[in-house]
């Protein structure tokens, strides 16, 4: 008997590929009904002939759709456990009320410099956003070596990035954040989401 997480996951998966197929196969076969009404007047014969007709056009349509939207996806169907090994995921978090003396910066005086310059511009325009960086990231560490997984910066806080490039350092930082924030939030730990957020703190920053 599955538990009540296993059935919560069955339901968030099933409910949208539900929804993609009836979004695709309903107006297919109301398309294709205008062309079977047009056959029944000539003969119904063949009007029944064009109604199953486009009833099974407009499944095979809906399927077709549902099953290319999932192969776009995924990159976000990996196992969960797979991605805590590789740091994309710390469900650990957050730490609520951890101070800055408490966040971890470790790797060269450019990185560390670049990282409290990040949470300095934070602490002063968006104190929400500081807040969340502390409790949601565990830590900020220059490891160059997960340029080879290849990734620029992990949820785990560690960065290939060495700080140089303070722009494009700054959104890869919150990128990390907000999978923290939204996936241990909302259970969404999707690239896009990852992204919304980054976007968004940046155009709170100014």
């Amino acid at each position: 008997m599955a538990n009540t997480a296993q059935t919560s996951s069955l339901y968030k998966k099933l409910i949208p590929s539900v929804s993609t197929f009836l979004f695709n196969s309903v107006p297919a076969f109301m398309f294709l009904m205008i062309w079977t009404v047009v056959l029944n007047e000539f003969n119904p014969i063949l009007g029944s002939i064009g109604f199953f007709s486009s009833l099974c056009l407009s499944v095979a349509f809906g399927l077709w759709r549902t099953v290319d939207e999932y192969d776009l996806d995924k990159d976000y169907q990996t196992p969960l456990a797979d991605r805590r090994k590789r740091g994309e995921i710390v469900d650990t978090f957050p730490v609520r009320g951890r101070s800055r003396a408490g966040f971890p910066i470790l790797g060269s005086d450019q990185f560390q410099t670049t990282v409290n310059r990040v949470l300095d511009e934070l602490e002063q325009r968006t104190p929400n956003r500081y807040r969340e960086v502390l409790e949601y990231l565990p830590k900020a560490e220059y490891d160059p070596s997960i340029i080879h997984i290849p990734a620029h910066g992990l949820s785990d806080g560690r960065f290939s990035l060495d700080g140089s490039d303070y722009g494009y350092f700054r959104w890869v930082f919150l990128h990390e954040v907000g999978h923290q924030v939204e996936g241990l939030n909302n259970h969404n730990w999707s690239q896009e989401a990852a992204n919304t957020y980054a976007n968004q703190v940046i155009a709170e920053i100014g």
